[in-house]
């Protein structure tokens, strides 16, 4: 596991994980149609191929495997927004 790649907050609970969680995966570029397919096989559905920022729902062995590839650049574990009070 390339843990450079994980954010803080997803690198402080990808040890302990025994549960898939909802992540954020930046690439260099848009994924090619091979880099795609091997998206497929971790149960990515990717909407569509023009965008280099895509959600997943990944367990530690996907998150593993994606932060071992070079077109991927960075790994962040999505928080639940977080709604401001108007003041």
């Amino acid at each position: 596991m390339n843990y450079r790649k994980l954010d803080a907050a997803l690198a402080s609970v990808v040890d302990d994980l025994s549960y898939p969680v909802e992540v954020s995966v930046r690439t260099q570029r848009a994924p090619t149609q091979t880099e795609a397919t091997a998206l497929a096989r971790l149960g990515v559905e990717l909407p569509s191929l023009e965008r280099p920022v895509f959600t997943a729902t990944l367990n530690r062995k996907g998150i593993g495997f994606l932060s071992e590839e070079d077109w991927v650049l960075k790994i962040s574990l999505c928080q639940p927004l977080q709604y401001l009070k108007p003041a």
